[in-house]
């Protein structure tokens, strides 16, 4: 018979595994059965020899977890379970309900999980939150909601099927059928946020160096991008420089693009509008300067 997967093809699942914060003895089993879907084929036998300090931190319960939402999708349920926070030995501990005291348990309604930057997410909707009549929304946040799944204990697939459908929401998590925009897609939600935030999607325009055009490609999905002359930096025009920029236009979470622009603050970056995030960057700025500069 004929491998169901080619050499690549294990190779590239396995090392996207290797990222995966997994039981080693059950990465081995994983990376056993993907051996097997190749005929036997693989590019390696055994695991890497790498010491990964984060193995003595692990969800022991995380392929469980996995497969109990993968059920619960397919049945359309909610789910139950507990969330974790590290402490400062790095272990998992459970948060807890501030009234009670006893870890706090969350009823969701999962809509898909996600990769995005070597995370795994569940994404969905409060199960007990009724669909709000508006959209007015927190900023930074619209009625979808993730959890990182090495961080969830203690799952249970409930008998209560989900209170509100994945398609009830647009792109943004606002009701679509009040914006009309179009509807949720987790792959398509999670490809257009550089980072895993909640916001709704601003227009956002910045002016970038040259050396920053691979950084857009390989965090924004579909940039549109003007090649203008003139350097980036209008007083800096010394033999040398660059005579072009570029003017960039992408979509963003408000906090998704001022977390972007700060992490490339020593490149040629600069976020013409909307004026809220350049006022929130001043406002960064100005604090890393009362913190690092001289008293």
């Amino acid at each position: 018979m004929a491998p169901v997967l080619s050499p690549s093809e294990v190779r590239l699942l396995e090392d996207s595994l290797m990222l995966s914060r997994i039981d080693p003895e059950e990465l081995q089993g994983v990376i056993s059965g993907l051996y097997q879907l190749a005929g036997g084929s693989a590019p390696s036998k055994d695991l890497p020899d790498i010491s990964i300090d984060g193995y003595e931190h692990i969800n022991g319960e995380f392929l469980a977890t996995i497969e109990k939402i993968t059920e619960a999708l397919n049945n359309q349920l909610a789910v139950d379970f507990s969330y974790c926070d590290y402490d400062e030995q790095g272990r998992l501990v459970k948060r807890l309900d501030r009234r009670t005291g006893k870890p706090r348990r969350y009823v969701f309604d999962p809509y898909n999980m996600v990769y995005k930057k070597g995370g795994y997410y569940l994404l969905g909707h409060f199960h007990n939150c009724p669909v709000p009549q508006n959209t007015d929304q927190n900023e930074n946040h619209t009625n979808l909601f993730c959890f990182a799944v090495n961080r969830i204990r203690d799952l249970r697939i409930t008998s209560t099927r989900i209170a509100v459908p994945a398609d009830t929401w647009d792109e943004n998590g606002l009701p679509r059928k009040l914006t009309g925009a179009p509807r949720f897609d987790a792959v398509a939600f999670a490809r257009q946020r550089p980072h895993m935030t909640m916001g709704t999607l601003v227009d956002v325009v910045m002016s970038i160096g040259p050396s920053v055009l691979t950084n857009v490609y390989e965090w924004f999905d579909n940039p549109k991008v003007e090649r203008v002359d003139g350097p980036f930096d209008p007083d800096d025009d010394h033999e040398g420089v660059q005579a072009f920029h570029y003017r960039v236009s992408v979509r963003s979470p408000k906090l998704g693009i001022i977390w972007w622009a700060l992490q490339y603050a020593l490149a040629d970056v600069r976020v013409e509008s909307p004026q809220s995030v350049r006022d929130e960057l001043l406002r960064a700025g100005l604090q890393l300067a009362r913190r690092y500069g001289d008293e």
